[in-house]
């Protein structure tokens, strides 16, 4: 699954999609970005910056997830973006309605 080269951030966030069975392109649309951006986080060669709360609000991520990645190991990266399926699993689609609509409101 990991290739050479691959960061914690990036595994973690390829583990994400892989999770929706969204291809690079998918996320891409789904976001505003261009496919080179999702491909190049994911191989951990550039930091998503700007697109990063949407990338990972579109990813069911966790940027206290991000934060600890950031010296992390790809077993870390495993085990944080597992509990995070875990968790989207669990959940209703009420309950993601509920905690969409309440991030939205946070960013306002």
């Amino acid at each position: 699954m990991a290739t050479e080269g691959t960061t914690a951030r990036g595994l973690y966030l390829r583990l994400l999609r892989d999770a929706h069975r969204w291809n690079q392109k998918d996320v891409a649309a789904a976001i505003g970005v261009t496919l080179n951006t999702i491909s190049r986080a994911e191989l951990g060669v550039h930091e998503p910056g700007k697109h990063l709360p949407r990338l990972l609000h579109a990813l069911g991520g966790s940027l206290e997830d991000w934060v600890n990645l950031e010296d992390g190991s790809l077993d870390d990266a495993l085990q944080m973006a597992n509990r995070r399926i875990d968790l989207l699993r669990k959940t209703t689609p009420d309950q993601l309605r509920n905690m969409i609509e309440r991030r939205r409101r946070r960013e306002n």
